[in-house]
């Protein structure tokens, strides 16, 4: 597939998972929804079937669930307003984002473990096993001759006896089959006789991999946990770069947003599909654990709020409770700015 189908499904599934759990738990309490939008407004098309309209909208920047009574403002004392749901349904509604991508990223990782993955082995391939190149050294004999990333070399039965074969043929030309999406080639280079500290004579770094499953009755189970690895792993992750920032660490080069994003998908397509829905599941994951932040217009600022509202038996103004979270909203879009600028500085 290319680059853009990709990345269209991967925004398609992200967001359309993470609204699609405010929605239905909206729609489950009987609190009225009058639209779902893919993209931020300006509006570019819209459907409008029963009482919610569906829209696609010109900034991709994620998307919206629009909640009736949902700033507080309206709909007081209307069973289908949000505002006059309990407390613990309105907390529910809004935490329903977080819950579906959780939720996706599980039934990704279990559908994975039951058809089997990728993964890098030791001691030989075995059946259906293959040698993949993960790294191509700049101005090596493999980057001039076209090796890539993903590439699968055929006719070696582990990384050992192809790096054998490289070694007594330095300075020779070697032919190597190779096969890349589905094509098969045959690439002509040579070895070099003394190559660069830390690079072998062809320039490549090599797995062996092979495709591991677990029976099916195994893989919601199998997913459930790798969900939890990767929950915990991100909240370890988040918190250390919170702690480097507080420090002074010069941290922010390990953000990346939509276009750092899209180089990763780039990267990770050329292994193959696989990958690239694991990856989709991770960042699904992620974005639940960002989702979570008590910051003001993420879905964790609303529920601080809503815990707030809790402890002093009443409502916070909202008035008060729109204005921070149109300030939040804001801090996160120049944000986003500032991270997207970052992204292509690092790829100019």
């Amino acid at each position: 597939m290319t680059l853009a189908i990709l990345l269209l499904i991967l925004i398609v599934v992200l967001v359309l998972s993470h609204e699609a759990g405010h929605f239905l738990l909206a729609k489950w309490w009987g609190v009225r929804v009058d639209e779902f939008g893919i993209g931020f407004p300006p509006r570019l098309l819209s459907l409008k079937k029963g009482e919610t309209r569906y829209s696609i909208n010109l900034l991709p920047l994620g998307g919206f669930v629009k909640i009736f009574g949902e700033n507080g403002d309206e709909g007081e004392g209307d069973p289908r307003s949000f505002v006059s749901k309990p407390l613990w349904v309105r907390s529910l509604i809004v935490a329903g984002g977080v819950l579906a991508n959780l939720f996706a990223a599980w039934i990704i990782f279990s559908l994975l473990a039951g058809i089997g993955t990728p993964q890098a082995v030791d001691g030989g391939l075995g059946e259906g096993g293959e040698i993949t190149i993960v790294a191509v050294a700049e101005n090596s004999p493999a980057k001039n001759a076209g090796l890539r990333p993903g590439d699968r070399l055929r006719g070696f039965e582990s990384v050992e006896v192809v790096q054998k074969f490289i070694e007594e043929r330095k300075g020779t030309q070697i032919i190597l089959d190779i096969e890349r999406g589905g094509e098969f080639m045959t690439i002509l280079t040579v070895p070099r006789v003394q190559p660069p500290e830390g690079e072998g004579a062809l320039g490549i770094a090599m797995v062996e991999i092979a495709r591991v499953a677990v029976p099916w009755w195994q893989a919601p189970w199998e997913g459930l946990k790798i969900t939890g690895e990767v929950f915990f792993g991100t909240l370890a992750a988040l918190g250390g770069l919170v702690l480097g920032l507080l420090r002074g660490a010069p941290v922010a080069g390990d953000v990346t947003g939509p276009v750092g994003i899209a180089r990763i998908v780039s990267e990770v397509s050329q292994f193959g599909l696989p990958p690239f829905f694991q990856l989709m599941a991770v960042l699904s994951v992620n974005l639940a654990v960002i989702n979570l932040l008590p910051i003001p217009a993420l879905d964790g600022g609303r529920l601080l709020f809503f815990a707030i509202e809790g402890m002093r038996r009443k409502p916070i103004s909202p008035r008060v409770s729109h204005l921070v979270h149109t300030i939040g909203f804001a801090f996160l879009v120049a944000l986003m700015l500032v991270i997207t600028y970052r992204d292509i500085v690092r790829l100019l």
